[in-house]
């Protein structure tokens, strides 16, 4: 995904900046580049065959208009025109980059004009003044259908423009179609020049906008998978990431050790300290949890009071180890736990079960560690518990 790489910040920088209206910043620049150069590849695809055909029906107007070089044209078209514009929509499928893409993208239309100005140079008379009309054409067809980078196409519009003026000031047009053909050709490279770079600060501001809402939806996706209090994982975190990962578990033979922790007489401690100071013990908490086990490991709210701990590649004892070390370090933490409870120091009950995951499932070790729990809380509290299956 292109969010993967970018930074929403900056996203949402350029968009306010308005710095799609020239270019991005490097990284957003290069994420454009890459959906821009897969869009072109797909864009040649499917309009290769309808600009070849339309090119070659041009000769129809060769045959009307300038009959006398009428097999020169064909040549020309068949021989060199044609075979290049597969060519080159054959480079650009290859999704080269960005300056070999444009730099073949307007070599097509450059090409194109200068056939159809090759066969003005060597005809006279008024089919030959009407003939040279079509390069107005082709540069209509390099900004609607090509889209070539902005930049490139006024080179390549500059060009054509140049060459157009040298050979119609050396042929014998009369003044009058000199001044029609400079006119109209200037005014379309102009117009079709904004027009090509208005679509394409269109695509960049809605390249940026496609971005904000990948991350808007990142954002909801995240929002709805944790805990706002605590920051830690949801439930649905849990469930989730270890139903995407559990097969490649189960295939591995892993060990999995699952931690119920409920904080002790937490009821007490709101109705005694109030409700603020009981989200403050599960913050702290879920802090002391987060900062506590491995990175491979997972630490979920889940509900309530009650924590929930996977340890991956975990042995019983090992698992009553971590347990006792989390409920030592939260009865370390001195929270006022309230009322009269013993010690007035906020603690944990813990209850732990073991299993392999092709062997299980994540619910019943969940149900098998909380009924270890509830015996931890029959029997005093502040203890860990092993599910003895």
């Amino acid at each position: 995904m292109l969010t993967e790489t970018l930074n929403f910040n900056e996203v949402r920088a350029a968009i306010d900046a308005k710095a799609w209206r020239t270019s991005f910043p490097s990284a957003i620049e290069a994420a454009y580049e890459s959906h821009r150069r897969r869009y072109k590849a797909r864009d040649i695809r499917s309009t290769i065959v309808p600009c070849v055909t339309v090119y070659n029906l041009f000769l129809l107007l060769d045959y009307l208009l300038v009959p006398e070089t009428f097999a020169l044209a064909v040549a020309v078209h068949l021989g060199l025109v044609t075979p290049y514009m597969i060519w080159a929509a054959s480079v650009l499928k290859r999704e080269p980059r960005k300056v070999v893409r444009e730099l073949v993208t307007i070599s097509v239309p450059c090409l194109m004009v200068a056939q159809i100005l090759l066969i003005y140079a060597l005809n006279t008379g008024e089919g030959a003044d009407q003939y040279q009309y079509l390069t107005v054409v082709v540069v209509i067809f390099m900004g609607s259908v090509q889209r070539a980078d902005a930049r490139y196409a006024i080179v390549a519009s500059l060009a054509m423009m140049a060459l157009y003026i040298a050979v119609l000031s050396t042929g014998s047009s009369p003044p009058a179609v000199e001044i029609v053909g400079v006119t109209l050709m200037g005014s379309v490279a102009y117009l079709t020049a904004t027009a090509n770079r208005r679509v394409e600060q269109s695509a960049r501001h809605a390249f940026l906008r496609t971005l904000q809402d990948s991350f808007d939806r990142i954002h909801a996706l995240e929002a709805a998978r944790r805990d706002p209090l605590t920051g830690l994982g949801n439930r649905r975190h849990l469930d989730e990431h270890l139903a995407q990962n559990w097969p490649a578990m189960a295939a591995s033979g892993t060990s999995v050790a699952v931690l119920v922790v409920d904080v002790d007489h937490f009821k007490i401690l709101n109705d005694t300290l109030g409700h603020d100071a009981g989200d403050m013990c599960l913050r702290r908490i879920g802090e002391l949890f987060s900062t506590t086990i491995r990175l491979e490991d997972m630490v979920v709210r889940y509900g309530g009071e009650e924590f929930v701990v996977v340890l991956l590649h975990a042995t019983a004892t090992n698992a009553v180890k971590a347990a006792d070390r989390l409920r030592e370090s939260v009865q370390a933490l001195g929270l006022s736990a309230g009322g009269d409870t013993p010690g007035n120091v906020v603690t944990v009950s813990v209850g732990v079960c073991t299993g392999t995951a092709a062997e299980t499932s994540l619910p019943s070790l969940i149900t098998d560690a909380d009924k270890a729990l509830y015996q931890a809380k029959r029997s005093g509290r502040n203890r860990v518990v092993l599910h003895n299956g």
